[in-house]
C-alpha cells in the first residue's frame, strides 16, 4: 500500500499497517464497521450478501445518514444490538435468495 491516503477525520485509517490490520479483521469477521472515519459523529456497517453456494451476489450497509437514531455515536442502539439486528437483516435477505434455510419452515 502506498502512503499518502487522505484522512477525512482524525479517526480515518491512513497508516498502511493499521489499514492492513483492519482489512484482515474484516475478512475474518465477514463484515466491516467504521466509527467517525468519514464524518465525525457518524458510523456505518457493511456486509456481503451471499446467494446459493456462498457466492457474493450483493452487499448491504447501514449508516447514520440513513438511520440516525440507530447508528449515532452518542446514543441509539448499543453496538452488540446493532450487530445482531444487522445480522438478522442479512440472514433474511440470504433466506430469500435461498442461501440459508428458514429456521421455521412452513
Amino acid at each position: 500500500m502506498e502512503a499518502g491516503l487522505e484522512a477525512y477525520t482524525r479517526h480515518t485509517l491512513v497508516a498502511p499497517e493499521r489499514l492492513t490490520r483492519a482489512l484482515t479483521e474484516v475478512r475474518e469477521l465477514g463484515w466491516a464497521a467504521e466509527v467517525q472515519e468519514m464524518t465525525m459523529g457518524e458510523a456505518g456497517i457493511a456486509a456481503p450478501i451471499r446467494g446459493h453456494g456462498g457466492l457474493v451476489v450483493d452487499a448491504m450497509n447501514a449508516d447514520s445518514s440513513l438511520a440516525p437514531k440507530v447508528l449515532k455515536v452518542d446514543g441509539g442502539m448499543t453496538s452488540d444490538n446493532l450487530l445482531m439486528q444487522f445480522e438478522n437483516w442479512k440472514r433474511a435477505v440470504e433466506r430469500a435468495l435461498g442461501r440459508i434455510r428458514s429456521p421455521n419452515p412452513p
